[in-house]
Order: C-alpha cells, then structure tokens, then sequence
C-alpha cells in the first residue's frame, strides 16, 4: 500500500538533518554532477515539476528491511549502520534520492567543497541561475547572455544563508530590503530583480508543498527475505527511467538486499584496490567467477553470491593483494594503473590464486618470493605479457 504526501523543500531538508529520510544500503552513492543540481533548483523556482520521490516508511522500535546510512552534506559516501530497532519513524529513499541530496546539499552542505550561490539579478521570467563554488572571487561577474538580460551583472548570494534569513524572518519583502540596503542599491530595474527572486526563492523553497513523497507501507507478517526481495524489485523498476543505473549497479544493490555487509565489502575492496583496474563491475564478476558461474544472470542472483562474498573476503581481499604484487614485481603495474586496461587476463591470474591448496597469509604473500621459489610467476607474467587483452 502506498501513502502519497506532499512536503515543503525546507520541511524535507530539516527531516534530512534529523535522519527522518534516510538512504538504504541498496542505495547508490551520489551521482549527479554540480551542473545537474544547479539545473534542479531553476526548476525549483520556475515552479516546474521534477518528479516525485518513494521511499519506504518503517515505524519506530522496529527492526528496518535495510541497513541505513544518512544523507551525505558534502559528497562523500557514509558508510551503512546496522540497526536492530529504530528510534524513531524513518522513511527509506528508494527513487528520488539525487533530487533529494541535491536540495539537502544546495541548502544545508557542500559539494567538492563548493557551497552554492543564487544570482539575484537572475532574468526570473526565463531563468533562476545558481553556482556551486569555492571562493566568491571566482564566480563569473558578468552574464555570457548579456544581450538577452536585463541586467548584464550577476549578484550572487549564498543560498544557505538566504534560506537561514527568510526562515528567522518569515517575511520575503523584508529580506528583499535588507539585501537592498545592505547593498546601497539605488537602480529600480535591480530592485525588482532581487524583490522578485527573493519573493521565488521564498514560495518554492519555504511556503509551497513542491514535492510529493510516496510512501510504501511494509507488511511485516510477510518473509523478510522476500520483502526485501519485493523492494530490491521496486527499485530497479523505478531506476529504468531517471539517471540509470548499470547493470552491475543494480546487481550491487540486490546483493546488498541479501546482505547488508556486501556495502562495507564492495567500497573498502575497491578503496584498496582500484588502482589495478578494479572497478565495482570487475569486482562483482569476479565473485561471480570464483564460484566457477561466470555466466551468471541477474534474474538468478541469490542470497548464496552474497553469502560467498561476505564468508569469503578475506581470502577474496589477499588473492587481490598477491595479483597487486603480481603486477608490481612483473613491472607492469604503472601500465594498469595509468590506463584503462582490459581486467579478463587478471581474473584467470585471481581465480588460479584463489583456488591454491593454502591458507589466507600464503595466498596473501604468494609473490613475496617471486624471483627465487615461485614457479607460478615467470609463466604468469609470460602469459600476461604475450595476451592480445
């Protein structure tokens, strides 16, 4: 059953701080771009539609469908929690969660260190231009449009502290004349410019229900595995449209449904060992292949991969230290490490060391003695070397 409510922008941002709305571990991390979210509160303002957002509403003292972690205010990913009882109601974001980082980003953070600003003198009847930056000194001063507005400056604004502003006040046309007194403002046609964009940040952002929440009410007498299951299915759907997610996203995000801990394990893997080429894609198809399922279809994935990864990282995480020693001893790691190179003739390289009769540290060390007792290595870095991957 799904429950539809609309929210006011300041309103969701606030539940975001509080962890009302929170992000479930199948979730991705923040993929839009400075200029997309510029693009997100012009839309805001002219009134537009953006869409809506779904999210999944679990009642306090519960134990949640997903582990969880809280929106991110300055770009960079939060590690998961796991959560036996909630402590208040929370809704978990399913679609709609780069909208929603966006605004919570836009208003309350940053991104790559940028805090975003609003152009006061923005045409408002074609416009509202908004930019992330670092330093005021570097923000374009005049409009490339020239010809086509009215004022050809820009007078950019920090967003956060207009909304801080109009929220203490509660009263656009007075913040409208302080930003005009503050800044000796004598020409009339600026004076419309900035009443009338304070007057559009205020209703879009603080007034007016802009945004429509869905709300997906679990039934908690059902399986949790398939409940689970249920929500994985529903994301991928909603995820066809939008910003798309890879296959092996959406792969990610149903092992993750079968395990919370396949998160920890994809980013602390890739953290260590993207350097070599390994990408989420690559490490994903590896744990299929290690498994001797190298065909492996979407539709078949089950709670046995998740299990695999998550009983077997640790040899998993040495069989990749060895190939990163393969690679440095062979004299070949700068070339994988500063081009995008074909992984394949590393995954027969993995699944070799990985299958060894011996234990973690001998796997993990296996090229310690690589130019002395090792006979795997002068044939490996043949094969390598001479492959047309």
């Amino acid at each position: 059953m799904a429950i539809w409510k609309t929210y006011r922008i300041a309103d969701i941002i606030t539940e975001i701080s509080d962890e009302k709305f929170v992000l479930p571990v199948i979730q991705r991390p923040l993929v839009w771009t400075e200029d997309k979210m510029e693009l997100l509160f012009d839309t805001l303002l002219k009134g537009d539609s953006f869409g809506g957002v779904m999210v999944i509403e679990e009642e306090k003292d519960t134990k949640p469908l997903f582990n969880y972690r809280p929106f991110t205010k300055d770009g960079d990913l939060i590690a998961s929690r796991q959560v036996d009882k909630l402590s208040q109601l929370q809704n978990f974001v399913i679609d709609g969660q780069q909208r929603l980082q966006s605004f919570f980003i836009g208003l309350k953070g940053s991104i790559n260190g940028k805090v975003l600003y609003f152009d006061l003198y923005s045409d408002f009847n074609t416009e509202f231009e908004f930019k992330f930056e670092n330093d005021t000194l570097k923000l374009p001063k005049q409009s490339k449009d020239n010809a086509e507005r009215a004022i050809p400056e820009h007078n950019w604004y920090l967003a956060s502290g207009l909304l801080k502003r109009l929220k203490d006040t509660n009263d656009e046309d007075q913040v409208a004349s302080e930003i005009i007194s503050a800044q000796s403002i004598t020409d009339d046609t600026k004076k419309t410019h900035i009443t009338k964009n304070v007057k559009a940040f205020y209703k879009n952002v603080i007034t007016a229900e802009t945004l429509g929440i869905s709300k997906v009410v679990i039934n908690k007498s059902h399986n949790e595995t398939a409940n689970r299951q249920r929500i994985v299915e529903l994301f991928r759907r909603l995820n066809d449209g939008g910003t798309k997610l890879s296959s092996f996203d959406l792969v990610a995000s149903i092992l993750k449904g079968f395990a919370w801990e396949m998160e920890g394990f994809l980013r602390e893997t890739l953290e260590n060992y993207e350097e070599i080429g390994l990408s989420q894609d690559n490490l994903i198809k590896l744990v299929f292949i290690l498994q001797d399922n190298h065909n492996k279809e979407m539709a078949s994935i089950d709670g046995g991969d998740a299990d695999f990864a998550i009983n077997n990282r640790e040899r998993i995480k040495c069989t990749l230290k060895a190939l990163k020693d393969f690679l440095v001893h062979a004299k070949i790691y700068d070339y994988y490490k500063d081009g995008n190179r074909s992984f394949i003739p590393l995954f027969f390289i993995a699944y070799h060391i990985y299958h060894k009769q011996i234990d973690n540290n001998a796997v993990a060390s296996y090229f310690d003695n690589y130019d002395a007792g090792n006979a795997d290595f002068p044939k490996m870095k043949k094969w390598l070397c001479s492959s047309p991957l």
